[in-house]
């Protein structure tokens, strides 16, 4: 009961996160294109150390407490799954994070994306029966086997990074850093890493868009709702929208003119992720800490399909969203 409790608090406490720092890989290539930095990406990689970090640690410890991570073998459909899950993030507006962070705020019309996303992954499922049967693709992965030496290095700039977090709380004050309208990226990143790494020791993988996967996409679909993973997704909601009533973001609202774009891009995300498989979220919190090739491979083709996207948008229409990054804190300019 204990664990269990736990899983919710950490899964609270990523959602909260999320939303305060406002990542989005959307908005990572956005900053990128606009202001030529690279500060969310950073962020990025600050998660996947974190999560590499807890993981590893683990199981060099207790052997016994991490079960081997079951990674997809690459394949075409890795790169094809990518690049449409990313031209569905451009057009949705947001990926798996960003999309919740919406919904949580009140923007009513980013909950069309995940029936979407239902229907795209079903629709995969149908047109690329194989694909859909995920366990006949998978090579296990042993925590044990990550180098020592490459722990090491990471703990050493978790100590650096660990010191450089606190020394900033401490010069805010740790009442306003906590309810600080945006979170420093570095905080947020680490708050996200930690928060997934021991989930996944917990829990094993539970992103909630692979759930979404296996219980729509995956014939016969295992029990979903009552499940911990259910709940733990529930949880994450909660930590968004306490994040957003708090900081006063909360406004229900219903975009007539975005509607579309969430529908069509929220298919994308569901047929792209269903051929990697898996969503940007899962990615980042599971599959790239844990070493997978083919989850590097899939991210970039992501990226890349946001970017061509962006561009093709800023072409079109002679603008994007402006995202401006300072002092550790980004914000988006609505272009």
């Amino acid at each position: 009961m204990m664990i269990l409790a736990l899983s919710f608090a950490l899964a609270f406490v990523l959602g909260f996160s999320a939303h305060r720092a406002g990542i989005c890989t959307v908005a990572a290539v956005a900053e990128v294109i606009t202001s030529r930095t690279a500060r969310t990406f950073s962020s990025f990689l600050k998660v996947v150390l974190w999560v590499l970090l807890i993981n590893g640690i683990a199981a060099m410890l207790a052997p016994g407490v991490m079960k081997p991570y079951s990674a997809p073998v690459f394949s075409i459909y890795t790169i094809a799954g990518g690049l449409l899950f990313g031209i569905g993030a451009a057009i949705n507006g947001g990926c798996s994070f960003s999309t919740i962070s919406r919904i949580a705020q009140g923007d009513v019309h980013f909950a069309l994306t995940l029936p979407a996303f239902v229907l795209g992954a079903i629709s995969a499922r149908e047109f690329s029966p194989g694909r859909a049967d995920a366990s006949a693709s998978l090579y296990a992965i042993d925590f044990s086997d990550i180098p020592l030496i490459l722990l090491a290095v990471i703990f050493l700039w978790a100590l650096v990074e660990l010191y450089r977090i606190l020394r900033s709380v401490a010069a805010a004050g740790i009442v306003r850093s906590i309810t600080g309208k945006r979170y420093r990226l570095s905080s947020a990143a680490a708050l996200i890493g930690l928060s997934s790494g021991f989930l996944y020791i917990f829990q094993g993988r539970w992103a909630y868009s692979s759930k979404i996967l296996d219980y729509f996409a995956v014939d016969p679909a295992p029990p979903f709702i009552g499940t911990t993973a259910s709940y733990l997704i529930l949880a994450l909601l909660a930590g968004a929208v306490t994040s957003a009533l708090s900081n006063r973001q909360f406004k229900a609202s219903f975009a007539g003119n975005r509607w579309y774009r969430n529908m069509a891009g929220g298919f994308l995300m569901g047929l792209g992720a269903m051929l990697v498989p898996g969503g940007n979220g899962m990615l980042i919190l599971h599959d790239l800490p844990h070493l997978s090739l083919q989850a590097t491979i899939a991210y970039m083709a992501m990226v890349s399909g946001i970017t061509l996207s962006l561009l093709m948008e800023k072409r079109l229409f002679g603008r994007i969203d402006v995202v401006s990054c300072a002092d550790d804190k980004c914000s988006l300019v609505k272009s």
